[in-house]
């Protein structure tokens, strides 16, 4: 198993609840299901943007951008927002419930990741809303974006690396 820091190694709670085939999870086990599944939402929404979304900015002819980027911006809130503030929340609730070093760790990428969303990738967007299409800003956007692309691996890359030490099952993470 892994330890680092001093902190303890996750340990089931006594909270079960029950599941259709008659089995118990445990609560931790519940709240690592969801920041795993929020952390591999987050993982795949990430490379797509980065790969596939910011880049085709470049090929948005450039009469049409704004109106393009406003709906873009739009939607894509509708996907991000909810993973963001799952995740965050958490996170925030298995810190506050009981202190373990992977959580700390992921707690610092995804803060890290916040950090680039609202110093670089939100003034970005806002730039580009404001006065359409510029390629300087787009070729930021997608430069900077690699923080919040490597972050948020490092989080799902830790998830994979936890659940792989614990066997089948969520307790790990």
């Amino acid at each position: 198993m892994l330890q680092g820091g001093g902190l303890p190694l996750r340990q089931s709670t006594t909270s079960a609840f029950l599941l259709e085939n008659g089995q118990a999870m445990q609560a931790d086990e519940l709240l690592n299901f969801c920041r795993f599944l929020l952390d591999f939402g987050m993982l795949l929404l990430i490379w797509i943007v980065q790969l596939i979304i910011y880049p085709s900015f470049l090929h948005v002819d450039s009469s049409e951008f704004k109106s393009w980027h406003y709906r873009y911006t739009g939607l894509i809130t509708i996907f991000v927002a909810p993973l963001m503030l799952g995740q965050a929340g958490c996170y925030c609730l298995d810190l506050f419930l009981e202190r373990h070093w992977d959580t700390v760790f992921n707690m610092v990428m995804i803060a890290i990741a916040w950090l680039a969303t609202i110093v670089w990738s939100i003034p970005c967007h806002d730039r580009m809303q404001k006065n359409g299409f510029d390629r300087g800003v787009v070729l930021r956007l997608i430069s900077t974006n690699w923080i919040r692309t490597i972050a948020w691996t490092l989080v799902f890359v830790m998830d994979v690396t936890l659940f792989a030490a614990s066997g089948p099952s969520f307790r790990a993470l």
